[in-house]
Order: structure tokens, then C-alpha cells, then sequence
């Protein structure tokens, strides 16, 4: 593992547009790198629909000071974890923010799990918001 990884991120996957996610994926902004944000996909019209509220919410706070920054915006991308998750193969850095339910976020992972030749050629790095789950 390339330990100075961080210095060549330029591409950075959010997975969850909750409020947690939407806020790293503003910071993710403000500090230069081209974001996607993903959430799950819904039936209907817009499958993007969870995704773009989950954005629209987050452009209405008057807070963090990330969100004051002409930067925000310029390269989000929003989509689906169904119909988009191949972005992750372009991606430098992973962060997964959705909800505490253990099943879900095994099925997010095993569904990662899917990209992990990609994952191990491109040295991609992949971080949890998981706090409130045991390890076992």
C-alpha cells in the first residue's frame, strides 16, 4: 500500500447523501477534489431523487464553512449506488456514509467487493463512518 496515497487523490466517492455523507462530500469539495455522491436509487421517475434531496438539503444550511465556497458544486457528480457504482472504479478514495444497519452496509460492501481488482491496481482506499456497529 502506498502510504502517501493522499497526496494523488483526485477523485473521491461518497456513498450515503444523508446528512453526514452530503456534509463530507461538501468538505471532500472545498478541499479540491472532484466528488461523486451516491445514494440508493428509488423507484419512480428519478432514481436520483434521494440523491439530489439529500444535496438540495445540504445547499440550504448555513453551515459548514465549506458551503460558503465558490468551489462547492464544480465538480459534484450525483447519482445512484444501483445504476452508478462504477465510478468507484475511478475512484482514489471511498468513503461510505449510510445509515447504521449492519445489513446494509454488508450489502454495500459486498457489492464493493465486486470492484476489488480495480481497488488493488489503483491502490483505491476505502473509509467507514461506522461507529455505532461492533466489529463482531
Amino acid at each position: 500500500m502506498n502510504l502517501n496515497k493522499t497526496d494523488s487523490f483526485q477523485n473521491v466517492v461518497v456513498i450515503g447523501a444523508g446528512t453526514m455523507g452530503a456534509q463530507l462530500a461538501a468538505e471532500y469539495l472545498y478541499a479540491g477534489f472532484k466528488v461523486t455522491l451516491l445514494d440508493i436509487k428509488l423507484k419512480g421517475a428519478n432514481p436520483d431523487k434521494a440523491v439530489e434531496d439529500g444535496w438540495d438539503r445540504l445547499l440550504k444550511m448555513k453551515s459548514p464553512p465549506a458551503l460558503r465556497s465558490e468551489r462547492l458544486g464544480a465538480k459534484i457528480y450525483l447519482g445512484n449506488s444501483t445504476d452508478n457504482l462504477d465510478v468507484v472504479k475511478e475512484a482514489d478514495f471511498i468513503h461510505e456514509a449510510i445509515p447504521e444497519v449492519l445489513e446494509w452496509k454488508q450489502s454495500l460492501f459486498t457489492d464493493l467487493a465486486k470492484y476489488e481488482k480495480y481497488f488493488e491496481q489503483h491502490g483505491t482506499i476505502i473509509g467507514t463512518n461506522t461507529s455505532g456497529l461492533l466489529l463482531k
